[in-house]
């Protein structure tokens, strides 16, 4: 399970590398690829937290009725595993899709329902916490994560070598 952990944050990471070079069909290709693999793995908190990239590069592509889709489910599953984090967010990207779209009465929805949950959490925390899913401190945590992998992946790939040249030295 912890190598389906890789490889879902693996694609999640592609598809923010994508999205930093503005290639955002790519992108939005890996993080539902991501999102498919927390689905297999059957972990709540990274479906909702691949729901909320998808909406992410949906948002991006100005397809605010599909990411609104993506969103609303992932906050159902936020709230349901009481992740307040994951709720922040899946608010505020509420909030960013129904103010391009124009409704307002839906922006004010999510927007009271965001300072409810602040005002349970720290304000400053919640604030922070939006401030940097919502800029580029989330796609430096990513690819720090993604370095990561990579070197795990790396150190995996050079014990299968020594392993294999142990194996024909003993031949």
């Amino acid at each position: 399970n912890s190598k389906l952990d890789n490889v879902r944050k693996l694609y999640s990471n592609i598809g923010l590398m994508y999205a930093e070079q503005e290639e955002y069909e790519n992108a939005l290709s890996y993080m539902k690829m991501s999102l498919k693999t927390a689905r297999l793995q059957g972990n709540d908190t990274a479906v909702a937290g691949g729901q909320t990239d998808v909406a992410y590069i949906l948002i991006i592509e100005k397809e605010y009725h599909v990411a609104i889709d993506q969103l609303l489910e992932a906050l159902e599953k936020a709230q349901s595993i009481n992740h307040k984090q994951l709720t922040i967010k899946c608010y505020a990207m509420l909030m960013e899709c129904y103010r391009s779209l124009g409704i307002s009465s839906k922006f004010m929805e999510y927007q009271q329902k965001l300072g409810n949950l602040s005002s349970h959490v720290s304000q400053e925390a919640a604030n922070q916490k939006v401030t940097d899913l919502t800029h580029e401190n989330y796609a430096v945590r990513e690819r720090q994560e993604l370095e990561k992998i990579v070197r795990e992946l790396e150190a995996e790939k050079s014990e299968r070598d020594r392993q294999e040249i142990e194996r024909r030295r003993e031949e």
